[in-house]
């Protein structure tokens, strides 16, 4: 790095005060903990003769190494160079510098003490080469150089980014550029916001995705340069008008602010007047709560504060929310014209259907059920877009908001971030919000409609007409608004049963973890030593301070001595701290067990001789033994695939665990599946539920605490759950998503009594309330809800009796104080002045037990005790009026007994245990065996235990030492129809925390003067259903009775029969599921255009496969040969085979032929249509495939079998990366930025077995890589062929009015769910056999005739679950009444 190279880039004034050749430079920051150092500068490169200059933050290590910024061989500067290269201008055209020059310590500027020091000493030197280049345009390569360059710190990358902002002046005011950086782009998105970071399928980097976007915001920045555009020329243009007729039926631009009636009457005139400009409408709300009484439309009026509308680029007309708007907007609305919204079908339209707005989504009517007969559906009113389903067709892996969709318009660009920087001014705001869409209208349109596929003739306009707009209107909606029936107890019961699973799992696993990987509770540890520690005996203090370890003898929690690093002391200090559980479900924890056991076996390996002979006796001091021992220990964090990044993924521990068979591991990997399982599909209990009111208080009180997911959990009041149905980008498939829980610290009421909701098993009943009788009765729930929640929560609390916290629209059950009516209120309308029931009456079980066998049970817990030699019973009474109860009821269970008085003691009583049956001598704990008892001896227990162990002055007070006692007491007096709560308080005459039972002689608490708390929330929400539709909950030892409360795997092979059970027909229908048989083979083959393939696909596939190809028990040419009627006789035959076995590699045992096809084959033919690699498809199946070995020899096979298929896959990839997008046949984009990747091969090297090789015309030769999305390339089109066929089955149930008599209500993989009455099961089936099995209108065959499916079906009895469906073998017999149901195997 010479002087020459620096005096072409550098300020003389700078050369002459800091001299270059061959110097060292010292700088802030590039030494260890900010210390100044010398390094060579990282000078600017490039003239800069487009007039751009790209600023980056600072230099990384190898552009500190060459002295140039974004080296193409660097990570961040490779996606660069990938840009410009793309763009088409030379590299040397641009100016490229960095805000800092040179490459800070360990790449760490944000933020240190020195950031603005070293900024500040490059500030100089860029101004001057800005001035020296003639920059026109700055394009701000991340955040750190768009706030050096502007100063404007509160805008974000990720949320304005595209826009165009002017530069401080010292910076001269020029035009700045914000995008993303490469390294961004190259890394991936650390932001887990699903609004933030990019949505990719199979194969797509998350950062790479956003390489268009970095290359379009580079173009703007040269477009602006060439047009010569300054910072004056940016900001909104649009002129203020008093009047929409200055502007009506014209093209003139201008926005009205402070629109009247007038202007409104001019905007619908000019709507009616040209039918073919959309009208774009939005709406401005204040987010609140409805009241209690508020109806949907009284709230929808509160709620609007101003609406704006607009019907051309450049105009707009914008109004507060007043008594006359409604008209008027609902006037233009209802005109002919097609409406725009964003994000309408999530938000806008909500707001029309509660103020009774008519209209027509592409082709059907959207109203409420209850309004429906009063609205005039013959009326047309036009078709309704969301034009975030628009952009989404256009861009399926780019953030979907409406400031990130236009600023793809070069026009707003430059008008600048309305999003933020016109919030102040809500007109102007509210104006651009309907002015943006219009233009974002037309560029979609014209750019959709421009691309099509070659064979089909669909254009990508044509494709979201038809595959998004009329699927979500009339297919979608429907399903939502008809919903899927959930058994709500059965839901439960697989929920309880996987927390106990959980539970099970946690507690085996804390028996095996060391305690040194245990983490501490306190970060910083305990300021003092432990109280209760302190309390002990100085002896025994001493013993845990030298040991460093001491266990609280109550609770079991283990205390250590540990070092921490405080923030004000240089050197560690030691202290105490409380161990926490180990969670195998925390990757930090995962991780460092690992590598604890790593280092355990390096350790056990060097604990021997070093017989290298280089002079040193142990292994553990010589360099190479410790090499060879790193090198050799099987123990290794984990990698993603592709990428060195260390994981805790379940499919990489198992992968890991197949060599090691490590028992935490195995258990840590059952635990994640549980956990998924339950929180993904199944769902947790609910916020009245006591886990739900623990998590509450622990949230309120510390800030910190889980939540459960939201699950699926049916509605009150239609017993179904109603999800949001969306399409997925690119492959189309459709994905639901659910609002509705309680906190995670909520407990419930079970007939093992207070649990926490997470952990109930499946088989757990929990108490319930029936409002009608006021009865409280056992019952299993019918399902279980977890999902995670991100946002506000409503707190409904009171000082002394009541805590709830829930999601804001869980249901409550409330009482009318004045006339006892029962009311359903969702939690953000809760009521004031109404009594929240607390208390019932328990039915009870079917212990009966005499009035003589109750007193003594309770004399038992309150003041027995039996021996350690279990040779009697003791009772030590000082009390008269015990005295005489006591020895009443051993009179009446005719016991012997002996007694004796003692001064200061009482009298004593002993009973020989010879006396006492044995379940008596073992209830001296209250236990379950309480719920057990019938109703009249539950409630002599009841009131007994307050004779004993409490007193009845004022108000009912029950005390006890143990917490179990005072919850079970508390139990005994809420199912007597009292209600209470347990508090925690300090015995200071024993020294010891004691628990009390508050009882009042009412079963209910006011609400008087309650309001509801928002409270922000993050964290894992949970409820369950329950038959009677409510739950006992607790949350803070405050009692509560309330309401209780979602699209899972179809393949699962341990929890899919579980899971199924929970979606339960109504009494008098019956569930229906119909299944394209193996369409994602079929569509593989006819991408291909592989006959064989789709005949086989047609048969058995996977049968065939692993016949021939697997396990080779027959020739592939003659299975060939056999007829389709052999052939499936054939594959019945071998699957039914379950004498025959076979080895394979994967397994150390003989297997037979159908888990060879099930778990190598299938799952083989899967990943080779998707086009996956030998690695992936090892990754995907570690269980079943040996190695990336095993692996690649399953594709060969397939390879050799199907090369038509196998030659389509390559050329689909080269034209994928050709083009940089693919167009399937139903009118979807997927695009891709590197499918395959070219690097030049030296003619003496020669490739390896595999590998592909090309030569161009100069004779170079060149390695083809597979990059990173060379599987979606071959994935996407089979994937949304399938999807496609699926949607449109979909579309035509509805078209022909089927969908709503026979009651579609979702779609999962290949099937379609309908929940029929009982006698339209045979016309149900055949018209969806009919639509399913139809010719394509969209997948063309040769032959010129479209591609035909089969489909399966199965049927459940009436009032049956899913799971009880039973598979119809002979469709065409029963279809006629002649065929029976079977079992399908």
């Amino acid at each position: 790095m010479g002087e020459e190279r620096y005096s072409n880039h550098m300020p003389s004034q700078m050369l002459q005060k800091y001299p270059t050749k061959g110097v060292s430079w010292e700088v802030p920051g590039a030494g260890p903990n900010g210390r100044r150092a010398r390094l060579p500068l990282v000078c600017s490169e490039g003239t800069g003769k487009c007039g751009v200059a790209l600023v980056g933050e600072a230099a990384g290590n190898h552009e500190q190494k060459d002295g140039l910024p974004f080296r193409p061989w660097a990570e961040a500067g490779a996606v660069l160079a990938n840009a410009i290269r793309t763009i088409g201008l030379p590299r040397d055209g641009y100016l490229i510098t960095n805000t800092v020059w040179w490459q800070p310590h360990n790449n760490d500027l944000v933020g240190q003490p020195w950031e603005a020091e070293a900024k500040g000493i490059c500030r100089p030197w860029n101004q001057a080469l800005f001035v020296e280049k003639g920059i026109k345009c700055l394009v701000a390569l991340g955040a750190t150089a768009f706030y050096e360059l502007t100063g404007r710190t509160e805008i974000s990358v990720l949320r304005d980014r595209g826009y165009v902002f002017q530069a401080k002046p010292e910076y001269g005011g020029l035009p700045v550029v914000l995008t993303y950086h490469p390294s961004f782009l190259a890394r991936g998105s650390k932001e887990k916001s699903q609004e933030t970071k990019a949505k990719t399928e199979k194969g797509q980097s998350g950062g790479m995705a956003l390489l268009s976007v970095l290359i379009r915001d580079i173009k703007l920045g040269i477009a602006i340069a060439l047009k010569g555009l300054t910072g004056k020329d940016l900001g909104n243009k649009i002129p203020h008008l008093e009047r929409y007729e200055e502007i009506a039926g014209t093209d003139r631009q201008g926005y009205v602010l402070n629109a009247g009636p007038e202007d409104w009457d001019r905007m619908i005139a000019d709507a009616k007047a040209n039918p073919e400009l959309a009208i774009s409408y939005d709406y401005e709300t204040n987010f609140t709560y409805a009241t209690t009484d508020e109806s949907e439309y009284e709230h929808a009026m509160r709620e609007v504060n101003q609406v704006q509308a607009s019907l051309r680029p450049g105009q707009a007309i914008v109004s507060g929310w007043e008594g006359w708007v409604l008209e008027k907007l609902t006037l233009l609305l209802e005109c002919m014209n097609d409406k725009l919204d964003y994000n309408g079908r999530g938000f806008d339209r909500n707001y029309n259907d509660a103020m009774l707005i008519r209209r027509i989504d592409g082709w059907l009517g959207q109203w409420q059920p209850a309004v429906k007969e009063l609205i005039d559906k013959s009326i047309p009113v036009g078709n309704y877009h969301d034009l975030m389903q628009m952009w989404h067709h256009w861009e399926p892996d780019l953030p979907q908001g409406l400031q990130y969709a236009c600023s793809m318009l070069p026009e707003i660009s430059l008008a600048g971030a309305w999003k933020y920087m016109f919030t102040e001014d809500e007109r102007l705001y509210g104006a651009m919000d309907v002015d943006y869409p219009q233009r974002l209208w037309r560029w979609l349109k014209k750019n959709l409609a421009g691309l099509s596929h070659p064979i089909s003739k669909v254009n990508l306009l044509q494709g979201y007409r038809r595959q998004v707009n009329e699927l979500s209107a009339k297919s979608l909606d429907q399903m939502q608004r008809r919903g899927i029936p959930v058994d709500e107890s059965e839901r439960m019961q697989v929920w309880r049963y996987l927390q106990g699973l959980k539970k099970q799992k946690i507690a085996q696993i804390q028996g095996m973890v060391p305690d040194c990987l245990r983490p501490p509770k306190q970060k910083l540890g305990l300021k003092t030593v432990p109280l209760w520690l302190r309390k002990q005996s100085p002896e025994e203090v001493a013993k845990a301070t030298s040991s460093g370890v001491a266990i609280h003898p109550k609770s079991g929690k283990r205390f250590e001595i540990r070092e921490f690093k405080l923030p004000d002391s240089p050197m560690p200090v030691a202290r105490w701290c409380e161990l926490k559980e180990f969670n195998p479900n925390s990757t930090f924890q995962i991780r460092d067990y690992i590598r604890w056991k790593r280092q355990e076996e390096i350790r056990q390996l060097l604990d021997k001789p070093c017989r290298h002979g280089l002079g040193y006796q142990r292994a553990q001091d010589c360099p190479d033994c410790q090499a060879r021992a790193a090198e050799q220990a099987k123990w290794k964090v984990p990698k993603k695939f592709r990428s060195d990044d260390e994981t805790t993924d379940k499919k990489e521990l198992r992968r890991l665990n197949v060599r090691l068979k490590d028992p935490i591991i195995e258990l840590a990997i059952e635990y994640k599946e549980i956990d998924k399982m339950a929180g993904t599909y199944v769902g947790g209990p609910g916020e009245d539920s006591p886990e739900g009111q623990e998590l509450a208080k622990k949230l309120q009180e510390t800030g910190k605490g889980k939540a459960q997911t939201q699950g699926w959990r049916p509605n009150p009041k239609t017993g179904r759950v109603h999800p949001f149905f969306t399409t997925a980008p690119a492959t189309g498939q459709l994905s639901s998503r659910n609002p509705n829980c309680f906190s995670d610290d909520t407990e419930v009421l079970t007939e093992d009594g207070w649990k926490l909701f997470k952990d109930l098993g499946p088989y757990t009943k929990v108490a319930q309330y029936n409002p009608k009788s006021g009865d409280i009765s056992l019952a299993r729930p019918d399902g279980y809800i977890r999902k995670w929640h991100q946002g506000p929560m409503v707190h409904i609390h009171t000082e002394q009796q009541l805590d709830m916290l829930m999601t804001p629209d869980h249901r409550c059950l409330v009482r009318n104080r004045r006339t006892k009516a029962w009311k359903w209120v969702e939690a953000k309308y809760y009521p004031q002045d109404y009594q929240q029931p607390q208390a019932g009456i328990y039915k009870g079980g079917r212990t009966k037990l005499s009035r003589a066998e109750i007193i003594f049970l309770a004399a038992l817990q309150a003041d027995g005790h039996v021996l350690k030699s279990c040779s009697a019973i003791e009772f030590g009474l000082t009390k008269i009026r015990k005295q005489q109860r006591l020895e009443e009821a051993l009179r009446d269970l005719g016991w012997a007994y002996s007694r004796y008085d003692k001064e200061d003691v009482g009298r004593r009583y002993y009973i020989h245990a010879g006396e006492v049956p044995e379940w008596m001598r073992q209830r001296k704990q209250f236990d379950s065996w309480i719920m057990d008892l019938d109703q009249e001896s539950f409630a002599l227990l009841a009131e007994e235990i307050w004779f004993w162990d409490g007193y009845l002055e004022g108000r009912s007070m029950y005390s006890s030492s143990e917490k179990s006692n005072a919850d079970w007491a508390q139990i005994l007096t809420c199912l007597s129809g009292r209600r209470a709560k347990v508090r925690k308080y300090w015995n200071d005459k024993l020294n010891r925390p004691n628990w009390q039972v508050d009882a009042v002689d009412q079963d209910y608490s006011l609400t008087t003067n309650l309001q509801p708390q928002e409270h922000y929330y993050q964290g894992w929400v949970y409820c369950v259903t329950m038959p009677q539709g409510t739950v006992i909950v607790r949350r803070n030892g405050k009692v509560a009775i309330t309401g209780n409360c979602q699209n899972f795997p179809k393949h699962n092979l341990q929890f899919a029969k579980l899971l199924r059970g929970m979606v339960k027909a109504p009494p008098g229908y019956r569930i229906i599921e119909g299944d394209f048989k193996s369409f994602h083979v079929l569509t593989t083959g006819f991408e291909a255009k592989d006959e064989l393939y789709m005949r086989l696909a047609k048969l058995d596939m996977h049968s065939f496969f692993t016949a021939g190809g697997l396990l080779k028990l027959y020739k592939p040419d003659e299975m060939i040969k056999m007829s389709d009627k052999d052939m499936m006789a054939l594959f019945k035959e071998l699957r039914g085979d379950h004498k025959a076995r076979y080895k394979i590699a994967a397994s150390p045992d003989l297997v037979d032929f159908k888990f060879v096809r099930d778990k190598q084959g299938k799952p083989t033919i899967l990943g080779y249509g998707f086009g996956m690699q030998a690695a992936r498809l090892w990754h995907e199946n570690q269980e079943f495939i040996a190695g990336k070995q095993d692996a690649q020899r399953l594709i060969t096979t397939l390879d050799e079998l199907f090369p038509i298929t196998h030659k389509w896959k390559s050329d689909i990839q080269h034209q994928a990366h050709q083009q940089g997008y693919l167009i399937s046949a139903h009118g979807y984009i997927r695009r891709f930025n590197c499918v395959l990747r070219y690097k030049p091969l030296h003619r003496l090297d020669a490739p390896r077995i595999g590998q592909k090789v090309l030569t161009d015309r100069s004779g170079q030769r060149w390695l083809v890589e597979n990059g990173d999305d060379a599987e979606a390339a071959i994935a996407f089109l089979p994937a949304n062929d399938a999807f496609g066929r699926i949607k449109e089955a979909m579309i035509g149930l509805e078209d022909c009015g089927a969908g709503e008599e026979i009651g579609i209500c979702n779609q999962i993989h290949d099937s379609l769910i309908a929940v029929c009455r009982d006698g339209l099961e045979r016309a149900a089936i055949m018209v969806m056999h009919r639509k399913m099995q139809e010719e394509s209108r969209y997948l063309i065959l040769p032959s010129g005739r479209g591609l035909e499916c089969e489909a399966e079906f199965s049927i459940s009895g009436l009032g049956e679950s899913w799971a009880q469906c039973e598979e119809i073998k002979d469709l065409g017999g029963w279809l006629n009444g002649t065929g029976k149901l079977a079992i399908g195997s």
